[in-house]
């Protein structure tokens, strides 16, 4: 079997070590790996910038990486996609046809010029199978040019649930599988498009065992020699929650004045029509704050907050350790105690979670999406309500107050994490699908 998968038009994907840096370029990697491991032939595509129109090919580990010249190359057809999506997008405007449900990002034109090379250089790769993650307007483009391929769409939040549904379906209706990272997007998407119930199916994320694994000797089994630590991995964005848990951590340090908080990601705020302006969730639309009110940017006002928040007392135990390779990023959890995860929107499953029990660090979290399906509630950590500071300082004092309970949380969280969230059983899972679809 051949499978392609074709990466978000902002994902660069390299074949060297750490080319993967966002969630779903290093799901491509990871998966794709396995499948070649299990005999399969696999292409990347993903965009390679300042290329002037030239595709960059480079194979490694059995995976060929195909690098698409993509928004912001300099070839004509480039130039030409973009002149025509800003005056497709003028004309929405004065016609009173956008709307935050049919957001630019969401247009048939966004990045059309990405999305139609790789269509065209899939009818010379002669794939089984091309799999798509996230934007829904790449599906019919690449079907109108590749008829006999089986189009599989990969969702890792909620926009199937809050773009424009008529929109979507006209979309869909063109892929052969809809693939989901938890069980809440799965019976979300389902349900609001009953017609295709029967494409929609799951496949959980995983970790990497051999990178995220905490040997016994590095285990917080006893009372830690140092103070403290509190740890947060994910961008440092809005939705992310970070302001919630800067504010509890304020009501930790009151309990533990020497607790430290370590906060791990790229300071990156989520664009404002991909978020606050597109959910209808009174969470999510109260994020508005911290864009600018006149275009909807953010300039730093996310940040800006965060350091404002904090007391000057708390300043030098806060770390902004920014972006990290994720090759360096299992470091970090070894030196947690409790990892905190203080998502205010519904996520589509959130993979730090399941690299902190890895390396059997308890986990609280919020009640939110995914979430759910991998924190059980007083066995592998603790959930609380989202947006809620106090709730959230209650729980980490409750566990940094706790040794004994805070090692048995861990080890219940590796166990876990080891047996139900793997690559190696996200790739096998993704296969399954493919065969079936292939059999039809």
């Amino acid at each position: 079997m051949k499978i392609a998968f074709v990466s978000q038009d902002f994902d660069r994907i390299l074949p060297s070590e750490g080319g993967a840096d966002t969630s779903i370029a290093i799901w491509t990697q990871q998966v794709g790996q396995r499948l070649v491991a299990m005999g399969h032939q696999v292409v990347i595509y993903s965009n390679q910038p300042y290329m002037r129109g030239q595709k960059k090919i480079e194979q490694q580990g059995g995976i060929e990486y195909r690098g698409m010249p993509g928004a912001i190359a300099e070839g004509r057809l480039a130039r030409l996609a973009l002149r025509f999506m800003r005056l497709y997008q003028k004309l929405e405007k004065r016609l009173g046809m956008n709307s935050p449900q049919k957001p630019t990002f969401a247009s048939r034109f966004y990045h059309v010029e990405y999305s139609l090379q790789v269509a065209l250089d899939l009818r010379s790769q002669g794939s089984d199978i091309v799999h798509i993650h996230h934007f829904t307007q790449y599906i019919s483009i690449i079907r109108l040019f590749n008829p006999g391929i089986k189009v599989v769409l990969s969702t890792h939040c909620d926009w199937l649930n809050e773009l424009d549904q008529k929109m979507l379906l006209g979309r869909l209706r063109h892929a052969d599988l809809v693939m989901s990272s938890s069980e809440y997007l799965t019976r979300r998407s389902s349900q609001r498009f009953p017609e295709i119930r029967d494409r929609f199916v799951t496949v959980y994320n995983g970790v990497d065992m051999g990178r995220f694994t905490k040997s016994a000797k590095e285990s917080n089994t006893d009372t830690p020699d140092h103070p403290p630590r509190l740890l947060y991995v994910g961008r440092v964005s809005p939705e992310k929650g970070v302001h919630v848990l800067v504010e509890a951590f304020h009501k930790v340090a009151a309990k533990f004045p020497d607790a430290e908080l370590k906060i791990v990601g790229p300071i990156f705020s989520a664009p404002y029509e991909y978020m606050a302006a597109l959910y209808d969730d009174e969470h999510v639309t109260a994020l508005d704050v911290f864009y600018d009110p006149e275009d909807h940017s953010d300039g730093g006002l996310y940040y800006a907050h965060l350091k404002r928040c904090l007391e000057p007392d708390l300043i030098k135990q806060t770390t902004f350790a920014g972006a990290q390779p994720y090759a360096e990023i299992a470091e970090h959890y070894r030196e947690a105690d409790v990892f905190v995860f203080p998502s205010v929107c519904h996520e589509g499953f959130g993979i730090p979670v399941i690299e902190a029990m890895l390396n059997n660090i308890p986990v609280v979290g919020t009640r939110s999406g995914g979430v759910q399906e991998t924190i059980q509630d007083g066995i592998t950590g603790l959930l609380v309500g989202r947006s809620n500071a106090d709730a959230l300082a209650d729980a980490v004092n409750e566990l940094l107050a706790d040794d004994q309970r805070r090692a048995a949380m861990g080890a219940a969280g590796y166990q876990r994490a080891s047996t139900q969230f793997t690559w190696d059983q996200s790739a096998e899972n993704a296969l399954k699908f493919y065969q079936q679809i292939l059999a039809k």
